[in-house]
């Protein structure tokens, strides 16, 4: 997810855990419905989850597009009229600096194809960790990359 630790900052810290409380929740209801078998999903630690999926690619890529189409609209619950409506925050960066920043959005990084190229678990997760950023990339709303590996 991006901007949790703006959304903390600015609305509080109960705040920003019932964002990821929601975002856990979202994403086990979505993936178990739309893939009730051969699934995995866990937390890695703050704002980062994995979801492991035996499925189409395509299969992958609608899913992403719901969830990204479903998620914008219930983050909205966590804002205030003002910053729903300027479709930012205002709030101050990590010197100090006040300074906008796009509301919570969120990120998918995926990959389908021949995983056995990669030698050992740690390979795929810096793997993952690249598409993860690419996806990050643009800040201003929520986006997904899905990378097939030869």
């Amino acid at each position: 997810m991006w901007n949790l630790s703006v959304l903390k900052k600015t609305y509080g810290f109960e705040n920003g855990d019932k964002v990821l409380k929601f975002t856990s929740i979202f994403l086990e209801n979505k993936i178990k419905k739309s893939f009730p078998y051969n699934r995995f999903i866990g937390h890695l630690g703050g704002d980062d989850f994995v979801c492991i999926i035996e499925d189409t690619a395509a299969k992958c890529y609608k899913l992403c597009e719901e969830m990204i189409r479903e998620f914008d609209l219930k983050i909205l619950n966590f804002f205030n009229e003002k910053d729903k409506e300027n479709n930012y925050i205002e709030s101050f960066d990590r010197k100090g600096n006040k300074d906008i920043f796009p509301l919570t959005s969120i990120a998918f990084g995926g990959m389908y194809g021949n995983v056995n190229r990669f030698k050992d678990v740690d390979e795929i997760g810096e793997y993952m960790s690249t598409l993860k950023k690419q996806a990050k990339g643009n800040r201003d709303r929520s986006s997904y990359i899905i990378d097939e590996v030869y």
